[in-house]
């Protein structure tokens, strides 16, 4: 997560990224902690502005919660129609 998140920054020339979300929980509990407290360090090393999630029912956002983890900034979440 780390190396991906600095080599977007370098690519885009930009010395910060507003936000990144995990896209989907669809990963085990273990893999969705660790990738979200990177983003959390990325965040608190300045590298990220916010950090959020996409598409997390209540169960991964509870993960968080119990881990001690700050919650989200955004639960970006798909609805559609069809």
């Amino acid at each position: 997560v780390r190396r991906a998140v600095k080599k977007v920054i370098e690519t885009l020339g930009c010395s910060y990224l507003d936000m990144v979300s995990i896209h989907s929980p669809l990963s085990d509990r273990n893999r969705r902690l660790a990738s979200y407290e990177a983003l959390l360090d990325l965040r608190d090393s300045g590298f990220v502005k916010s950090v959020g999630v996409c598409n997390f029912g209540l169960g991964p956002l509870k993960e968080i919660a119990a881990a001690d983890l700050e919650l989200p900034a955004v639960n970006q979440l798909e609805l559609s129609p069809f």
